[in-house]
């Protein structure tokens, strides 16, 4: 390889005597032949291939041997490699092929040397780009002239852009090629897919020359693209005048409008282009035109504070104030983006100072917002109402006060504007936002010129209030400083130490309790400093308040004192503070709920802990329901505080006012782990509540066969009765638990026994048709005809109730036909009242009693009849 890279014939000739390789490839993929067919290296390439080195063998690129002869533009080496036959149409791993390479490389022999080998002269590489496409890219005219003159489609294009030949001459300014191919016939008016023609392409470039030549051509000049721009569009977005003048005078349109309706003029406008400009009006470009979003050229020009544009086009006699479609004027826009000197020009051109827009918002507002003192300055002597608001009942004060403007907000006093100017909405005054929003310098400035230091707002907040729930101390401070009331109540009764209480501002409560505000001062709902702090868990400010002798066995309207709060809270830190203050542990709120059992409800196994570890009962329990924490916790699944309370004496067997059990709980709920947990601690298993039901009952009415067999395990009663006598099998046949069923049954439950109603499991289960329970009972041996109270056995259940199957079961089974109830009805009659004519059909009596009472009978004919066949067939 290196002889060969290097020239060396000789050197090549002895190393290939002596057995080297001609066909090994290095890193790069390259062959010897590879290297001496881009190095144009003749006579060693005849050599190798002489001496069956592989022609078409490709580098790690894809590039052949001919691909790299053909790019590094060796004629005599790509002659040698075809007379061997070489792969002419083959391309490397970025499509290239030798036909592609040499016209990039604008190498006129190899081209016309590769066509007479039949290269393609349409295949195009990974990018789309024809060997065509690419000889124009790289100025090759010549190249291009042999490629059309051996057939290659003048219209040729990038797959990706759709730009022919001609449109990328005209980008680039190759006038020679775009004289060339319009001389062959190029169609002028070719569109990418972007719409974009050669005219455009030139226009964007700047080149002049190619202009003249394309329209000289019958190039369209109002052509579009995709987005609506014409030649004329994209010259007056560059600025080229000259350009912009040879189309207008060659009948472009000045008032042609892309898809967001700017015009030339509009364009011109808002890039600056002040000649361009100058030069559309002078060629009537009408100056009032508006786009989509209403703006006219004087719109955009003031709303980037070109000043030299407004000038010429209010001069020009553009309308001053027309507006865009949110009702913005020239003098709004450039108020709203801080250009002083374009507003100073639209005011001394007579620009209406006090109109506004769709917002309602004024020049005035919008330079008050923009923190913009000298467009201020200007306005206000030009008449500027200072005292209008916009559609949010914002004033210009206002709204300065928003944007923390406060050499705005001076301007605007010394001129007049009323300090105790409020939104109308919320009645909040420049004093209050400026509170709220911790602007102390604004709050300082304000309250020295008289602010008064107790508005309030629509609902009852004073700025103390603001600043306190809004934790600005300094304000807070200034506010006090200044005779700010610390005890007024808003609308929700809440004082401005009841505000701060609620977020945990430490020092602003500290101050405020120093400054004589009501510690003990509640709000409408009852609630006190310390317990919006206790509620909201902030440890500190309690602390605070506590120190400060805060009653720690205060209730709200709602009961609840600031140890249930803390308590619902899981905050354990803030309860043992409270506990430590003397806080009553045993207190309930109206719900009847103590901090116990509150935490309890909330998972709050510290809190617990504390509670109980400072006398709390363990058997508390709320007085409606009459559960304990430990019931509660059973029924929530807390595994956890069952394991504390149970370990720490609670009663497993205690019961609600419905006689409900901790076990009881836990099974209806299907919480296993807690069942094994009490079942382990002695909880009865047989223990019954109000209705008569037993742990047992409640498993198989849920269905938790887990949860049975577990409690049969451990001495369950299988055949207990509630108080409508409900066993545990009836009440799992009823709700259509077939495995509840299965279990009970397997562990001997009595598939007789009745109810109250005299219903047994296979009556209730034939009621409801639930076919597969039937049948299991039945093959259990269960009594298929007892009947109920009423005399209905389970046929006439099932009949009365329409369940087809479950009838066709219970007859398979022989269930009887004949029976009646104490209304005289029989399964037919109860199907026929209801309309079930196809299960009264089959528990007709009368087709039953000639099927039992006949059949013996034809039995006897058919015997005779066979007999008398074998006499005569004997004869």
């Amino acid at each position: 390889m290196l002889a060969a890279s290097a020239g060396h014939l000789n050197i090549v000739k002895q190393l290939i005597e002596h057995k080297a390789n001609r066909n090994i490839r290095n890193e790069n993929g390259s062959t010897c032949l590879l290297l001496a067919s881009s190095k144009g290296f003749d006579k060693i390439v005849t050599c190798l291939i002489n001496q069956r080195a592989s022609i078409d063998t490709a580098n790690n690129n894809g590039d052949s041997p001919l691909m790299l002869a053909s790019r590094n533009g060796h004629v005599s080496t790509v002659k040698i490699l075809l007379q061997n036959r070489a792969k002419v149409y083959a391309s490397n791993h970025a499509g290239d092929t030798p036909l592609i390479m040499a016209a990039m490389n604008n190498d006129t022999a190899i081209v016309q040397i590769l066509i007479a080998s039949e290269a393609k002269t349409f295949a195009s590489n990974k990018n789309s780009k024809s060997s065509l496409i690419l000889a124009c890219l790289h100025n090759n005219l010549e190249v291009i002239k042999v490629l059309i003159d051996n057939g290659c489609s003048i219209e040729s294009f990038e797959k990706e852009t759709k730009q022919t030949c001609l449109s990328v001459a005209s980008f680039h300014g190759y006038g020679k090629i775009v004289a060339y191919l319009i001389g062959q016939g190029a169609n002028v008016n070719t569109q990418s897919y972007i719409g974009t023609t050669p005219l455009m392409l030139a226009v964007s470039k700047g080149h002049l020359d190619i202009i003249h030549c394309l329209i000289e051509h019958k190039a369209g000049v109002n052509i579009q693209n995709n987005k609506g721009f014409t030649s004329l569009s994209l010259a007056s977005s560059k600025g080229f005048c000259e350009i912009a003048t040879y189309l207008i005078k060659h009948g472009a349109n000045v008032n042609t409008q892309n898809n967001i309706g700017n015009t030339p003029l509009i364009i011109a406008a808002l890039k600056y282009h002040l000649n361009m400009v100058m030069s559309l009006i002078e060629k009537k470009a009408d100056m009032n035109i508006r786009n989509d979003k209403g703006f006219t050229c004087l719109s955009v020009a003031s709303s980037k504070g070109f000043d030299k544009i407004v000038t010429f086009l209010i001069n020009q006699r553009a309308s001053i104030d027309t507006a865009n479609n949110n009702g913005d004027s020239p003098l709004m826009l450039a108020s709203r983006n801080g250009h002083v000197s374009t507003v100073k020009i639209l005011l001394e051109y007579g620009a209406k100072v006090y109109a506004s827009n769709h917002d309602g918002d004024t020049p005035l507002i919008m330079a008050a917002m923009n923190n913009d003192t000298a467009t201020v300055q200007i306005l206000i002597p030009s008449e500027a109402e200072t005292f209008a608001s916009n559609k949010n009942s914002e004033s210009s004060l206002i709204l300065a006060c928003l944007h923390n403007n406060l050499e705005v907000i001076k301007v605007l006093i010394k001129n007049g504007c009323n300090i105790e100017s409020f939104e109308k909405k919320t009645k909040q005054t420049c004093l209050s936002v400026a509170s709220y929003h911790g602007y102390d310098k604004i709050a300082l400035y304000l309250l020295e010129h008289g602010a008064n230091v107790n508005t309030k707002n629509y609902k009852g907040d004073t700025p103390l209030m603001l600043a306190a729930s809004a934790g600005h101390l300094h304000i807070v401070k200034q506010l006090i400083e200044h005779k700010a009331n610390r005890n007024t109540r808003n609308e929700n009764g809440c004082t401005c130490l009841l505000l701060a209480s609620s977020k945990g501002f430490d020092k602003i409560v500290t101050y405020l309790i120093n400054q004589r505000a009501s510690i003990y001062t509640a709000n409408n709902n009852g609630d006190s400093p310390l317990m919006l702090a206790s509620r909201n868990g902030h440890v500190s400010t309690v602390k605070v308040l506590l120190e400060y002798g805060a009653k720690a066995d205060a209730s709200n309207h709602a009961g609840d004192t600031p140890l249930t709060m803390a308590a619902m809270n899981n905050d354990t830190a803030i309860v043992q503070l409270l506990i430590a203050s003397e806080a009553e542990t045993f207190a309930s709120n109206n719900n009847s709920e103590s901090s116990l059992i509150l935490a309890c409800l909330h998972n709050n196994l510290e809190v617990i802990k504390v509670l109980i570890y400072n006398g709390c009962s363990i058997e508390s329990f709320e007085k409606k329901t009459k559960q304990t924490c430990l019931s509660v916790a059973s029924y929530h699944g807390y595994d956890k505080i069952v394991a504390y309370l149970t370990e720490h004496g609670a009663n497993v067997n205690t019961q609600s006012y419905i006689g409900t059990t901790p076990l009881m709980l836990a099974v209806s709920k299907g919480h296993l782990d807690i069942i094994h947990y009490l079942v382990e601690h002695k909880a009865g298993v047989n223990i019954r509540n109000d209705k008569g039901s037993t742990s047992l009952s409640l498993a198989s009415s849920k269905g938790f066969c887990e949860i049975a067999a577990y409690l049969i395990k451990h001495g369950a009663n299988v055949n207990t009765q509630n108080n409508i006598g409900n066993t545990p099998l009836i009440l799992a046949a009823l709700k259509y638990h077939l495995n509840m069923v299965m279990i009970l049954t397997e562990n001997k439950a009595d598939l007789n026994i009745r109810n109250e109603q005299g219903s047994t499991s296979l009556s209730v289960a034939s009621s409801k048709g639930f076919d597969t329970i039937v049948t299991y009972l039945i093959n259990q041996r269960a009594s298929i005809d007892t009947a109920n109270d009423n005399g209905d056995s389970p046929l006439m259940l099932a009949s009365r109730n329409g369940h087809l199957s479950t009838v066709k079961i219970l007859l398979q089974n022989r269930a009887k036909t004949n029976l009646k109830n104490k209304d005289g009805l029989s399964p037919f009659d109860c199907a026929r009242q209801n309309k079930h004519t196809d299960i009264a059909y089959i528990v007709s009596p009368l087709l039953h009693f000639n099927l039992y009472r006949i059949v013996p009978y034809l039995i006897l004919i058919s015997f005779f009849i066979f007999l008398r066949w074998l006499y005569f067939t004997e004869d």
